[in-house]
């Protein structure tokens, strides 16, 4: 049977759209005839039929597009695909040429047919993710972006989990539409310091939202927040410091909270650490020893820090501070990547590790051979891991002496 026409053309196109392909081994049979027929009428047609040729070629397309294999892959493995496709809805900010604008991958799915659009639209996990410059307030976008907004939020259901990436809060306020679905996060990312304008417009919008009588009742702002990352500005050496101020108690009760990333974390900050896994501290812990934040991270397994230094406050508070024993059995990797005389002497000591079996350390911070700081600090950490028994002490003694690049003696 031989098939032309516009007909036959807008038929098989639409069924190219829908995803609607034979099913049946006879589906696929008379499928595969149809094609026979369309390839030999287009080989019958002469050159002055062009018309002709070019109908029968697109058929020819559109009935090879409906045996491709892709559109035999079963919803939840395309699903899979596209969630490594899609990237975070990025809501951008100005320039001199051009007006905020929404983009991500996810929108170019839905451009590709109209299965893939049911599909996508359908898939609460490509509409959960949000990078924002809360620079710019929700108010500088269009009507229709910003009512774009509240449909992929829309998209993402009332169950899925959410994972946002803030750059500033300083007009968090104008995306309330957002911060109301917080209890859903995920996954937080945000540059900022100033976190105390963030736990206010929290505050005051689940204050709205749950009816709570009192504004100092604790409240659970991150019931599944399980990845963390706070990225601190001014963070930059050990004399801007001074000038950071005290932790605001946003993070107080993050019971699901599994990795923590910071680039400062004082002894006293006020953030739940009792279910992290993992604690990666880019810049400095201000604390008096490393038993005291064991103590409050008992589920941890893997500890990456930069620089351990003194918090002056706390030291001069209490001067005589003996450190708690610390046996944490759940510690197996401990990462310091810049160790040098700034760090606090007797950090180590009261901590015992036995499960300890990846230990990293840079001494880059040094420049002068025996030094006598580091020699102390060096033999407080090696006293550590023997008395952990966690690895052999020969282990140990060489890969100190390979720490020794400066004719230290530990």
């Amino acid at each position: 049977m031989i098939v032309d026409g516009q007909s036959h053309c807008e038929q098989y196109l639409s069924q190219c759209r829908s995803n609607t392909i034979p099913l049946s081994t006879l589906q696929v049979a008379q499928l595969k005839a149809s094609i026979h027929s369309a390839r030999a009428a287009l080989e019958a047609c002469g050159d002055d039929q062009t018309h002709s040729r070019h109908e029968l070629a697109r058929i020819l397309e559109f009935q090879n597009s409906l045996l491709a294999p892709i559109r035999k892959i079963p919803p939840e493995i395309l699903s899979y695909i596209f969630m490594f496709v899609a990237t975070p809805i990025y809501c951008t900010r100005p320039n001199y040429y051009t007006s905020p604008k929404l983009q991500s991958l996810v929108f170019r799915l839905t451009w590709t047919c109209s299965w893939w659009r049911c599909h996508v639209v359908a898939e609460p996990a490509l509409w959960s993710s949000f990078k924002i410059d809360c620079d710019v307030p929700f108010r500088s976008y269009t009507a229709d972006q910003r009512a774009f907004v509240r449909e992929c939020v829309a998209r993402s259901g009332d169950h899925t989990s959410l994972h946002w990436n803030f750059r500033n809060v300083r007009n968090i306020r104008s995306w309330s539409y957002l911060l109301r679905h917080a209890k859903r996060l995920e996954t937080l990312h945000c540059e900022s310091w100033n976190l105390q304008m963030l736990h206010d417009e929290l505050r005051r919008l689940f204050k709205r939202l749950h009816k709570k009588a009192s504004e100092d009742s604790a409240e659970i702002f991150f019931p599944r927040l399980e990845h963390l990352s706070l990225a601190i500005p001014g963070v930059s050496d050990m004399q801007s410091l001074a000038n950071i101020g005290p932790m605001d108690d946003l993070f107080a009760k993050c019971p699901s909270l599994h990795t923590l990333s910071i680039n400062l974390l004082r002894e006293t900050d006020p953030i739940d650490l009792s279910h992290l896994t993992d604690l990666r501290i880019g810049s400095y812990y201000m604390g008096r020893s490393f038993s005291a934040l064991l103590s409050k991270c008992p589920m941890l397994q893997t500890f990456t820090v930069d620089r351990f230094v003194a918090d002056p406050d706390l030291f001069s508070r209490s001067s005589s501070y003996i450190p708690p024993l610390m046996h944490h059995t759940n510690l197996t990797a401990l990462k310091i990547t810049w160790f040098d005389r700034h760090c606090v002497p007797g950090f180590w000591k009261c901590v015992r590790l036995p499960n300890l079996t990846f230990l990293r350390v840079s001494v880059k911070g040094f420049r002068t051979s025996g030094d006598g700081e580091l020699q102390g600090l060096l033999r407080e950490l090696r006293e550590m891991v023997l008395t952990s028994q966690s690895m052999p002490s020969d282990t140990l003694e060489s890969f100190l002496k390979e720490l020794n690049v400066y004719g230290l003696d530990v």
